[in-house]
């Protein structure tokens, strides 16, 4: 049986009554910290001009933070699109996917349209985060080297797997949707300059709707390309130029990688935390003030440099400031902050901060790379930083792991509640949000899900 059988039987067979108790509680948790991006998302200038753009009147799925509703297409591009407006949802530690940017927006709004059960939803989440990982696993590095970004290809298929859990089909059919997903997936041209496009958000969106798209059709009766993900010229080889191997699926069903997801205890791209945490660690155990920092300087993987490596100025767009290492640190030295009033247009037109950004210095440690690599425990995550004080004083921080690492530093569920809290205060009044968490953490107790749309549109 190959990779996309094997994809297909999981994700038809698996039940809710057949998930582990923690990968459910690890779903709500997904659940509950992609609705925050999302609410924070709807009520940023881009994520209004998603909005405006693709509420087209067809009264078929709700709109997270607007009035009006969308196809049920429309409404998976825009719910998936202002997810990623702030880059604050997490992923997982053994690949590059985001699963707050695919698979939960498509299960939050297909369900929602179609009046789901909590449990449905939770169970689609589940199979198509597992796979979707799985796929991730096999060929990131190889695929991102070509130039496309994971959660636009790849998020495709996790994208597609949702919806065809949440139609109901069988495995024959949900092996043919990933067929046709997979013909589907926005071929994305990476560098750094997709990192500093405000039309990134658009690419996780289309990932969304196509899955949508691909499911619905196969539910139709159109039938794609069968073994698409490990046939000769398939998506993994024509992609990737990789083969997929059985380890992609062994032990599915069995082990769950979704386990090992972590998530985001700041805004902005996690590429950019270490540095950051190490400045509210330095601010609150010496006593670090702005005005006696002469300059940083900071030694990251070299690797990370195409995602994070850029400076940004007032004016410049808010995806082009979530990835900025310079504007994202120079908030957390000013100001000790790393939550979400960092990315408000206040903030990103600040002179201060910008002018600030200036005197950090960001250097590739190939070096780095290379010995990590070759001793078999390299982490994308790791970094060293010294901060040069006007008194000649230097201080350093290093680390090569992050708060929210989901085995060293996990973020609690409550501290999951306070990112709700921080993330909507400004989009839903404050009952509203009570609901919201009530309704997420009991998710599996949902009789439809169109009850919690409700609570996040407006």
């Amino acid at each position: 049986m190959g990779t996309t059988q094997s994809f297909a039987s999981f994700s038809a067979e698996t039940s809710f009554e057949s998930l582990p108790p923690e990968v459910v509680t690890k779903i709500k948790h997904f659940v509950l910290e992609t609705a925050a991006s999302q609410l924070l998302g709807s009520s940023c200038r881009l994520g209004k001009t998603f909005g405006s753009q693709l509420a087209d009147g067809i009264e078929e799925a709700r709109l997270v933070g607007r009035h009006e509703r969308a196809s049920v297409r429309n409404a998976a591009l825009y719910n998936t699109a202002i997810a990623d407006t702030n880059d604050s949802g997490g992923g997982s530690s053994f690949a590059v996917v985001h699963h707050s940017k695919n698979v939960v927006p498509v299960g939050l709004t297909l369900s929602g349209a179609r009046r789901q059960s909590g449990k449905t939803l939770i169970t689609a989440i589940g199979v198509s985060a597992e796979c979707y990982i799985r796929l991730d696993r096999a060929i990131a590095g190889a695929h991102i080297a070509r130039g496309h970004y994971n959660d636009g290809t790849i998020g495709t298929v996790g994208a597609t797997i949702t919806a065809a859990k949440l139609l109901g089909l069988d495995s024959e059919h949900i092996e043919t949707a990933i067929g046709t997903g997979a013909m589907l997936a926005p071929v994305t041209i990476g560098g750094n300059s997709m990192f500093r496009s405000s039309a990134r958000p658009l690419t996780m969106g289309l990932a969304s709707a196509n899955g949508i798209l691909a499911a619905t059709m196969t539910e139709a009766g159109v039938d794609g390309p069968r073994s698409i993900l490990e046939s000769k010229g398939g998506f993994a080889d024509a992609l990737a130029g990789s083969t997929l191997s059985d380890e992609v699926v062994s032990s599915l069903g069995g082990e769950w990688l979704l386990l090992n997801n972590y998530f985001k205890p700041f805004i902005g791209c996690r590429l950019t935390h270490v540095p950051r945490q190490g400045a509210i660690e330095l601010r609150e155990k010496r006593n670090l003030k702005p005005d006696s920092i002469d300059s940083v300087e900071c030694t990251l993987p070299a690797a990370n440099f195409i995602v994070m490596g850029h400076d940004v100025e007032p004016g410049a767009n808010i995806v082009e400031h979530s990835c900025s290492t310079t504007y994202l640190l120079a908030n957390a030295l000013l100001y000790g902050d790393n939550g979400p009033s960092v990315l408000s247009e206040e903030r990103m037109n600040e002179r201060r901060v910008h002018d600030f950004s200036k005197r950090i210095k960001l250097f590739p440690d190939n070096q780095q790379d290379a010995t990590f690599k070759q001793e078999g425990s390299y982490s994308p995550w790791m970094g060293r930083m010294r901060v040069h004080l006007t008194s000649g004083e230097a201080l350093d921080y290093s680390c090569d792991f992050m708060r929210g690492d989901p085995v060293k530093w996990p973020v609690t569920e409550d501290e999951l509640i306070n990112k709700f809290y921080d993330y909507s205060t400004d989009v839903v009044k404050k009952d509203r949000a009570d609901q919201v968490v009530e309704s997420v953490l009991r998710l599996q107790k949902l009789g439809n899900c169109d009850d919690l749309m409700r609570l996040l549109a407006l």
